[in-house]
């Protein structure tokens, strides 16, 4: 990422900083939301748009916590379907290879979802500053293989799914164009969607100065026919009794874990 930006404002008033007790991170989920909320059935799964937005503020209006890592449980009767087959050896949905998303190249073929990502930063050792920073994000299906830990500071990931984000002034102060690995997981007899954040580019973007995501918005959908029928990139199986719970786990940079839930609205 090419850095545009000195915080140099900041850092001219850095010595007269004290020590203070900095306000908690509150966390919540704000959208939950499928479309349409008629659920299909086991024999006769349904394709359905999935959106969330989720946000992280504190009690008193400082910038937040850094989250560096994310489980999105997207609730129990979902599935995703990034890897069904049209025939033994060409895949419903077009993949992106780990050498196009290393470029921030994925085909346009691959996308499966948008939002926009927006941050807040600041020095380290001052919270009240805040810098803020609005990305595009674009998802895209990938290719399921193991994304190299040694880029991912050191924790292991698959290639399910590419979150590119883009960035440039004057929505952002500085340019942002990378690419994060995130890979899906079966729990509660449903879809969670996990992934880390990279310290570089994109916790630190310069040394001294934290980054932290304050507003997620996300909307995935795409389809394809497969043997005369229209599948889903995500389809529902069931409606859980009272709705489907979506859950964000957020994990900030202390190891500390916090949740935060919404119901998404269906019916059997």
């Amino acid at each position: 990422m090419r850095k545009t930006l000195l915080l140099s404002a900041l850092v001219a008033g850095v010595l007269g900083i004290v020590a203070v007790a900095w306000a908690a991170n509150t966390y919540t989920v704000t959208t939950a939301r499928e479309t349409p909320t008629k659920s299909g059935t086991l024999t006769n799964p349904k394709p359905v748009r999935v959106q969330f937005n989720y946000a992280v503020s504190t009690t008193d209006g400082t910038r937040p916590n850094t989250t560096t890592d994310y489980f999105i449980n997207l609730g129990s009767g979902l599935k995703q379907n990034s890897k069904l087959k049209v025939t033994r050896t060409r895949f419903a949905f077009a993949q992106c290879k780990f050498n196009q998303a290393s470029a921030n190249a994925c085909p346009a073929s691959t996308k499966i979802g948008s939002g926009i990502v927006k941050n807040q930063a600041g020095l380290s050792s001052d919270k009240t500053s805040k810098i803020p920073c609005q990305l595009t994000l674009t998802i895209n299906n990938g290719d399921g293989k193991l994304f190299p830990p040694a880029r991912n500071d050191g924790k292991r990931v698959k290639e399910d799914v590419w979150l590119h984000l883009v960035g440039t002034p004057p929505s952002c102060p500085l340019a942002v164009d990378t690419t994060l690995a995130a890979q899906f997981v079966a729990t509660g007899g449903g879809t969670a969607l996990t992934f880390h954040v990279p310290a570089v580019p994109l916790q630190h973007p310069q040394t001294g100065v934290d980054n932290s995501v304050v507003n997620t918005t996300a909307s995935l959908f795409k389809t394809a026919r497969v043997a005369d029928r229209t599948r889903g990139f995500f389809e529902t199986t069931s409606c859980p009794t009272g709705g489907r719970r979506v859950k964000v786990t957020f994990t900030d940079a202390s190891g500390a874990r916090f949740n935060a839930t919404k119901i998404a609205p269906c019916t059997s």
